[in-house]
């Protein structure tokens, strides 16, 4: 019988060295089950190695930016102002945004963030999907009231016909799919039920 389980290491977990070890409960869960070993006591753990936790800077100051904003995805998250290279953009463009994210709590679930570029019948025109930091900073591993800030780059379709395109981001769950439901203080109308509208983007002609 095989069994596979995820672990998440707590987000503030000290660097350095840890031993990883498992054990089998009675079917009530409330006794350790022993473990038989052919030489030496067996107790009722099974040492299964050592791992190496690496340690992350944490910062907890808000930066400036040059988009002041106030928005809460779910229980865990605030988006804290963000940064966008332009407004005007031609078909091949790459959009540069970055995003200044803040721990609010937990989660106990990895989340992915998704910007996309959509017109007024929400189809996509620019997409970008992607665990914070490049894949580096996974949300199980933020620690409460800490800032991060998240670089991204979308690429505008070559076949994006001219016009008005709005630049929204949204976080789920990666497992699921399932997004965080947002609202925002003081602007109401960014909040697009499960995502934060950013800007608007006027795509040019050739």
């Amino acid at each position: 019988m095989k069994g596979q389980y995820s672990l998440v290491i707590a987000g503030d977990a000290p660097e350095g060295q840890y031993r990883l070890v498992a054990g089998l409960y009675d079917d009530k869960g409330q006794r350790r089950l022993p473990v038989m070993r052919l030489v030496g006591s067996g107790g009722d753990m099974v040492d299964l190695g050592k791992i190496v936790v690496a340690g992350r800077e944490h910062s907890y100051k808000l930066r400036k930016m040059p988009f002041p904003l106030d928005a809460r995805l779910g229980d865990e998250v605030a988006l804290q102002g963000f940064s966008l290279d332009k407004t005007s953009a031609r078909p091949g463009d790459t959009l540069n945004l970055r995003l200044q994210w803040q721990a609010r709590g937990t989660t106990k679930q990895p989340h992915k963030v998704t910007v996309q570029l959509l017109d007024k019948d929400n189809h996509i025109w620019g997409q970008r999907d992607s665990v914070p930091g490049d894949g580096d900073w996974p949300t199980t591993g933020w620690v409460r009231g800490e800032v991060l800030l998240d670089d991204y780059q979308v690429a505008v379709k070559d076949q994006t016909p001219p016009g008005e395109y709005r630049l929204v981001v949204a976080m789920y769950e990666a497992a699921s799919g399932q997004r965080l439901p947002v609202t925002v203080e003081g602007e109401p109308g960014r909040a697009l039920d499960t995502m934060i509208l950013l800007a608007t983007v006027t795509v040019e002609g050739r």
